[in-house]
């Protein structure tokens, strides 16, 4: 679909980044201390930084983290990138509506963290 093939791998590098931009936002959103999850790392940002960065690279990566709700900055992120991307209208459609599936998940996950737990 992309005649570019590098911004065919930008899109994927950044369709990759979403799943571990999403896992930082849960990360933060429901741990009081997310240590346990995040390893070496000192802060969920630094882990983050380092997931992505090889994929996305740095100005990018920047982009993300200073962002409020970094799951939907890699989907803008993605649109912006398909925007530059001549595609037929039925490919472009279909392709904004998984864009649109990623961020409704986060949206799902959002719920989910404020769900109550009855005990």
């Amino acid at each position: 679909w992309f005649r570019d093939t590098e911004r065919a791998e930008r899109f994927s590098a950044l369709a990759i980044a979403f799943g571990y931009a999403l896992n930082a936002h849960c990360l933060l959103g429901t741990l009081a201390n997310p240590k346990s999850h995040i390893g070496k790392y000192e802060h969920v940002d630094a882990k983050l930084a380092a997931e992505i960065k090889p994929l996305i690279g740095e100005k990018a990566t920047e982009e993300v983290l200073k962002a409020p709700h970094r799951p939907v900055e890699v989907c803008r992120l993605l649109t912006r990138c398909l925007a530059e991307e001549s595609l037929t209208p039925q490919i472009r459609a279909r392709i904004d509506e998984n864009i649109a599936f990623y961020s409704d998940f986060g949206g799902m996950c959002d719920r989910i963290q404020k769900t109550p737990m009855p005990l």
